[in-house]
């Protein structure tokens, strides 16, 4: 059977208001959900299914493949599609496009084309997002450790007035008798002040190696 008159019957079978699969209906438009279809919408000249000679570009993750379909391989539906990669170079992609598509109608070679750019576009936007995302991420990390920073800095300069400001007042007698030892205490004072001071400044170090790497 001639394939043009095969291609018919099939439209004739899920075509026009018949039953298809991946037929919906949305606002007085019919629109197709076959993965192969080249835009989306429902006509016979656009239906992967009623032709036997068929092309469209789809994406896989970030590459992009043109899928050629003819009808020298129609009983064996392993076999009825090509894959052929597309380069990742917009301009060499269109060539490729043109190349493999060359005695095809005009129709198929801009819908194909049209297509291409609209995935290209797409991943494009995809990689800026990506980026901006990844710029986001870093400065509030930047501006997390500028501010623990900060307060560790705060932190140990009160501390260490408080501590001055205390031994200040048991040299000039402010407490009376209430701390007779002072001596062991100012001694204790001195010991947990060092060990304090030593921890802090662990920590900041550790926070400006951490900034080191980050940036």
């Amino acid at each position: 059977m001639d394939r043009n008159i095969t291609d018919l019957v099939l439209w004739e079978i899920i075509g026009s208001d018949k039953f298809c699969s991946f037929k919906t209906k949305r606002d007085n438009h019919k629109f197709c959900s076959n993965k192969y279809n080249i835009n989306g919408f429902c006509s016979k000249q656009l239906c992967p299914l009623s032709n036997s000679f068929y092309a469209t570009i789809i994406r896989k993750k970030s590459r992009l493949f043109l899928f050629i379909k003819t009808g020298m391989y129609s009983k064996f539906p392993s076999k009825i599609w090509k894959k052929y990669e597309l380069s990742r170079n917009y301009l060499k992609a269109l060539s490729q496009v043109d190349m493999k598509l060359a005695y095809w109608p005009e129709y198929f070679v801009f819908k194909n084309k049209q297509k291409l750019t609209r995935f290209y576009q797409i991943i494009i936007k995809e990689k800026i997002t990506k980026i901006r995302q990844i710029e986001q991420d870093i400065k509030t990390s930047k501006n997390l450790l500028i501010y623990k920073d900060s307060n560790l800095q705060k932190e140990y300069f009160l501390q260490k007035t408080l501590e001055h400001e205390l031994l200040k007042r048991l040299h000039t007698g402010m407490y009376g008798n209430l701390y007779h030892k002072i001596p062991i205490l100012r001694w204790k004072n001195e010991i947990n002040f060092k060990i304090s001071h030593t921890n802090k400044i662990h920590e900041l170090e550790k926070l400006i190696n951490i900034k080191k790497l980050m940036v």
